[in-house]
């Protein structure tokens, strides 16, 4: 059998990155109940209670970049869903012989699905750091710097626990 020589397959790719549409949706809908909503709440109690701006600015920005214990929960399940569901192949035994017969090396197959995994974990962390770097400036929390950070690092954090999962 001649194997193809690619680091990741584009067809594969495109395909695995068709199969995580749902679970993408998912995901963001879970990072906007966990940053985007709690943010916009907090500024109505804000206003309501009569807070000083620094103190409203200070916590709408803490709750933008997801400081709490959903957010938390919300990555490792993400993390865990998305590699699960393009991983699973690997414990079923007709799905490793399916695999097996195709024409590209096992490397190949596995980082081509590493990487759909990644870009699927990516496409809802950047939909959500536009959105509340958009509502960060509707509510007049000019930390714009500091949100693309945590957001960044927030990345990382996925990137991880997917590598983790993964293997």
């Amino acid at each position: 059998m001649i194997f193809r020589k690619y680091f990741c397959n584009p067809g594969l790719l495109k395909n695995e990155f068709k199969r995580t549409k749902y679970i993408m949706l998912l995901h963001t809908i879970l990072l906007l109940l966990c940053t985007t909503l709690p943010a916009v709440l907090l500024n109505e109690s804000a206003i309501r209670d009569g807070d000083s701006e620094f103190t409203r600015i200070h916590t709408i920005t803490e709750t933008l970049i997801g400081s709490n214990v959903f957010m938390l929960m919300a990555i490792m399940v993400a993390s865990f869903g998305t590699a699960y569901f393009l991983f699973s192949y690997m414990f079923r035994r007709r799905s490793m012989i399916f695999y097996g017969s195709m024409p590209e090396k096992k490397s190949c197959i596995f980082t081509t699905k590493f990487i759909a995994a990644f870009l699927s974990v990516l496409v809802p962390v950047a939909a959500v750091c536009a959105i509340n770097l958009a509502v960060a400036a509707a509510l007049s929390a000019n930390e714009f710097a500091y949100i693309a950070r945590h957001f960044a690092l927030l990345l990382f954090q996925y990137l991880f626990l997917l590598s983790a999962f993964s293997f």
